[in-house]
C-alpha cells in the first residue's frame, strides 16, 4: 500500500538535498529561498543562467513570454534544443527546466505583458525580465506594480560581449554588510533604489562619469538600445540582419542618445564599428551569459537573503575586459549635489550615475 509523504519527511528531504546551501547561508535563509518564487519575463540565453543557477538552489520559477523560439538563440540558450524551433518558448523548455530541480515549482505563460492582470503580478516576490523584447511601457507598469507589491526586480539585457542589468529592489531594502570573508556585522543597513524607468530616463549621460573616467561604454549602449526598440523596433532591440535601413535607424538613435545625455560624437566608437555593434546586438555569446547571469544570481540569493551589500543599482560587463562594473543612481538637487538626506525629495528632478566599484573577474 502506498504511503503518502508527510510535511516532516519532505522537510527531511529537501535539508538533506540543500545541506550545502544550508551549511553556506544557513536555515533561515534556505527556507526564506525556498519559499521565494520568481517571474522570468521573456526567457532568453542571459536569464536562463539567472534561472539555472536559482532553480538548482531551490527557487520557484514562471516562465512567461509569447515569443516563439528563434534558431539564432539555440545554441547559447539553456534547456532548449533545435527541434524547438518555431514553439512558444515558456511552453517548450517548461519540461528542461522543472527536471533540472523537481523539487521546485515551475509553470509557464503564453500571455503578452498586457494581457496579464495587476493582480497576476501580486504572485511574485522578485521578477526578472529580459528586455530586449519588452518596450518601456510593459517594463514601466511592471516595475511600477513590483514596487507597489514589495517585490524586486532585476532588467537585464546583452548584445554581443556587452550585457547590463537594471536593479530595483525598493524603496527600502534591509541588509546587513559582510565584515570578513564569511562574517556578517551586527547592524542592519537599508538603501533605496530608484525605479528602473528613472534609471533609464532621467539620467543625464554626461553626468554619470565616476572616479574612472566617464560614463561605462555598456551602459550607453544598453540605453541605446532600449532607445532603439521603442523608437523602431516596437519594443525590440535591433534584429541585426535588418540591412541598411536598420542601420541607419540605429546610427540615427545612437547619436540621439549621445546629443541627449551630453556624450560627445563617437563615444560608442565610429560609423564602422557601430554598425559591427547593431549587427552582433542579438547575438548571445553563451560564456556572456554564463558569467554574468551567475553575478546576478548571486545578487538575487544576497537580496532574498539580506546578507551582503546588494549592487546599487546598474551592472554592466564587458566580457572583452572580464570585469562587471557596478554603477549607482543617485538622485541631485538643485546643485547638482547627490541627495544624501533621510528621505526628502530632490528640488531638482534629475538622476547622476556615479562609478561605485569595479569587479575583476578571473
Amino acid at each position: 500500500m502506498a504511503t503518502t509523504p508527510t510535511t516532516a519527511s519532505v522537510s527531511k528531504q529537501n535539508d538533506a538535498i540543500y545541506d550545502r546551501q544550508i551549511r553556506l547561508w544557513g536555515a533561515d535563509s534556505q527556507k526564506k529561498i525556498t519559499s521565494t518564487n520568481i517571474l522570468y519575463l521573456n526567457p532568453s540565453p542571459l536569464t536562463c543562467e539567472i534561472l539555472k543557477n536559482l532553480l538548482l538552489a531551490g527557487i520557484s520559477a514562471t516562465l512567461s513570454t509569447p515569443n516563439t523560439l528563434q534558431k539564432t538563440a539555440v545554441q547559447p540558450m539553456l534547456f532548449v534544443d533545435a527541434t524547438m524551433i518555431g514553439e512558444n518558448i515558456a511552453s517548450c523548455m517548461l519540461p528542461n527546466v522543472q527536471e533540472l530541480n523537481p523539487l521546485a515549482s515551475v509553470e509557464a505563460d503564453t500571455r503578452t505583458i498586457s494581457d496579464c492582470p495587476d493582480e497576476w503580478f501580486g504572485k511574485f516576490n522578485i521578477i526578472v525580465a529580459d528586455v530586449t523584447t519588452m518596450s518601456k511601457s510593459d517594463l514601466s507598469r511592471v516595475n511600477s506594480l513590483a514596487r507597489k507589491n514589495g517585490a524586486k526586480m532585476y532588467s537585464c539585457g546583452d548584445y554581443g560581449f556587452n550585457a547590463c542589468c537594471v536593479v530595483d529592489l525598493g524603496a527600502k531594502h534591509g541588509y546587513r554588510p559582510e565584515v570578513g570573508k564569511g562574517q556578517l556585522g551586527d547592524e542592519k543597513f537599508d538603501t533605496s533604489f530608484l525605479p528602473i524607468s528613472d534609471v533609464l530616463d532621467a539620467v543625464k549621460l554626461s553626468d554619470c562619469g565616476g572616479r574612472f573616467g566617464g560614463v561605462d561604454e555598456t551602459f550607453v549602449g544598453f540605453k541605446c538600445m532600449i532607445e532603439f526598440g521603442e523608437k523602431f523596433g516596437k519594443g525590440e532591440w535591433p534584429t541585426g540582419v535588418g540591412g541598411e535601413e536598420e542601420v541607419k535607424n540605429w546610427l540615427a538613435c545612437v547619436g540621439e542618445v549621445l546629443k541627449e545625455g551630453g556624450l560627445k560624437e563617437g563615444y560608442l566608437g565610429n560609423e564602422g564599428e557601430l554598425g559591427n555593434i547593431v549587427k552582433t546586438s542579438r547575438c548571445s555569446l553563451a560564456v556572456v551569459c554564463a558569467v554574468f547571469g551567475g553575478v546576478i544570481g548571486n545578487e538575487v540569493i544576497k537580496a532574498i537573503s539580506g546578507k551582503g551589500e546588494p549592487a546599487c543599482n546598474v551592472l554592466c560587463f564587458d566580457g572583452r575586459k572580464g570585469a562587471v562594473k557596478v554603477l549607482k543612481a543617485v538622485k541631485m538637487n538643485e546643485n547638482g549635489n547627490g541627495n544624501k538626506g533621510k528621505g526628502e525629495e530632490p528640488a531638482k528632478k534629475r538622476q547622476k550615475v556615479e562609478e561605485e566599484e569595479i569587479v575583476m573577474l578571473d
